[in-house]
């Protein structure tokens, strides 16, 4: 990423509840508005995990700071980012190393739980330091338009302050989430990565070689260059050896052609054209003054999200046809290695999921493997009493 390696370039860095990703197409999605608005890096949020919120049960919120506390402890040069479900309010009496005069609303206690965090580990709230409109700083709204909260947060460390340029909500992202992308901008100078040394490595296309045709114009193409090569006997043995390896390359380039990428199918045009209205809708009801005509265009934004995820799954149906069909092809002439490949991805990834376990007081483990198995122990010898 270069941008983040120059003092001049300005690195874009996103942050965004999307609720959740299993819906069919909300990667697309996500996908689009990352390139349009030029991001570098996006932080999802309640993808799996998400904060407790303000009203949660008092146990859950200390061990999720807890948890918090730990790993930011384990990072030197940290940027946190995510939907806290955290009000902060525009005085910083107190707080001045964490927080600057822009923050907007009433501050919750989720709110003091995270400006003591920032304050103890030196962090400071992105989106309290820079003069916006209320509508550029306010991340959340309710689905009926009236509730609106600054409650998603990047914050950095405090050394790194003056690298952070700008902090701000861009309303007009949009993935069906009553949550606006919080966009961060951030000039910093890092040490140099070096890149490693591609490898000039070429793959061919061998498959082609199970057509007949192909495979009888790749033996001809090669027996004629062979004939030129071994034609000339004043060449030594190491020159010969270093021709017939470029004979080769230079037959399968010709023939073959390089091996493509297959890339993982994308929505078709007409899907993406409902999501470039879903959004235009969405733009609407935040420029409208008129309460009336917002909840008009609110049931306009759910018949057409309603449309995207029809389509998006119609998409995925013809995508999955698409990739068995060319598995009974590939089955058919005794492509083995594509039937497997095609297999792999039809199936998809084992993932393993971890868990925690409570303990009689409340209190919630998840890393002490010890403890986990004495807490089973102790279930299973009171449960077969």
């Amino acid at each position: 990423m270069p941008s983040i390696t120059t003092p001049i370039n300005i690195t874009k860095i996103g942050c965004w509840n999307v609720r959740r990703m299993f819906q069919i197409g909300k990667t697309a999605n996500i996908v689009r508005e990352f390139n349009r608005y030029k991001l570098d890096i996006m932080g999802l949020l309640e993808v799996r995990w998400l904060c407790p919120t303000n009203e949660a049960d008092e146990a859950d919120k200390g061990t999720f700071y807890e948890q918090l506390q730990r790993e930011t402890a384990k990072v030197p040069i940290l940027m946190v980012m995510g939907d806290a479900n955290a009000k902060v309010e525009k005085s910083n009496e107190g707080w001045e190393r964490a927080m600057g005069q822009e923050g907007i609303g009433i501050v919750n206690e989720n709110g003091m739980r995270l400006a003591e965090m920032c304050a103890l580990n030196n962090l400071i709230i992105g989106g309290t330091l820079f003069k916006h409109l209320d509508i550029h700083k306010l991340s959340w709204e309710s689905p009926n338009g009236r509730d609106r909260n600054q409650i998603d947060h990047v914050m950095v460390n405090g050394r790194y302050k003056k690298s952070v340029c700008d902090v701000r909500v861009m309303r007009g992202a949009d993935a069906n989430s009553g949550h606006h992308l919080v966009l961060a901008k951030v000039k910093m100078k890092l040490c140099r990565n070096l890149k490693p040394k591609e490898s000039n490595r070429k793959m061919y296309d061998v498959n082609k070689l199970k057509d007949p045709k192909v495979s009888k114009g790749f033996q001809l193409e090669l027996r004629k260059r062979f004939q030129q090569l071994f034609d000339d006997e004043s060449t030594i043995t190491n020159e010969k050896l270093i021709l017939v390896k470029e004979a080769y390359n230079e037959t399968a380039e010709k023939i073959l052609g390089q091996k493509k990428r297959k890339h993982k199918s994308l929505p078709t045009a007409e899907t993406y054209r409902a999501i470039h209205e879903r959004r235009k809708l969405k733009e609407e009801i935040g420029r409208s003054n008129s309460e009336s005509i917002k909840e008009i265009k609110r049931e306009e934004y759910k018949t057409k999200d309603k449309e995207v995820k029809r389509r998006a799954r119609a998409d995925k149906r013809k995508n999955l046809e698409d990739v068995v069909n060319q598995a009974e092809n590939a089955a058919n002439t005794n492509g083995l290695s594509e039937v497997y490949q095609l297999t792999k991805q039809l199936c998809g990834r084992k993932r393993n999921r971890t868990s925690g376990i409570r303990l009689k007081n409340g209190e919630l483990i998840i890393e002490d493997g010890k403890k986990i198995l004495e807490r089973w122990k102790e279930h299973f010898e009171e449960v077969l009493k």
